[in-house]
């Protein structure tokens, strides 16, 4: 899982992000994935898998990928040229688990040209 990545404002681009635990896929069969961002200016955004609207979805469960697919504004407006730290709770077999397990990943949003 990367420790950065950097979006530009407007992008609708998916990012797919991969859990792992101690370098072997996590298998996401049955889980719900919740993603959980934070500005530096203190706003909070949160996707999931279980949402109506399937902007965080499950792209391979024995691969444990989970593909955020941005919709219309999610990286637009004033948060242009904010950094963010995020993420993911999952719940698997009951259970919650925090991927990255030891850090959060930084997103920086660059304005658009």
């Amino acid at each position: 899982m990367p420790t950065s990545i950097i979006v530009r404002e407007g992008s609708l681009e998916p990012i797919i992000f991969q859990f792992k635990k101690d370098n072997a896929n996590v298998n996401l069969a049955g889980s719900v994935v919740k993603m959980k961002t934070r500005s530096e200016k203190g706003v909070e955004i949160t996707y999931s898998t279980d949402d109506m609207t399937p902007v965080l979805f499950i792209s391979s469960e024995t691969e444990g990928k989970v593909t955020l697919v941005p919709e219309s504004g999610t990286w637009e407006g004033e948060i242009a040229g904010w950094a963010y730290t995020l993420y993911f709770d999952v719940k698997i077999s009951g259970k919650f688990y925090a991927f990255p397990e030891d850090s959060e990943i930084l997103v920086n949003v660059r304005p658009a040209y």
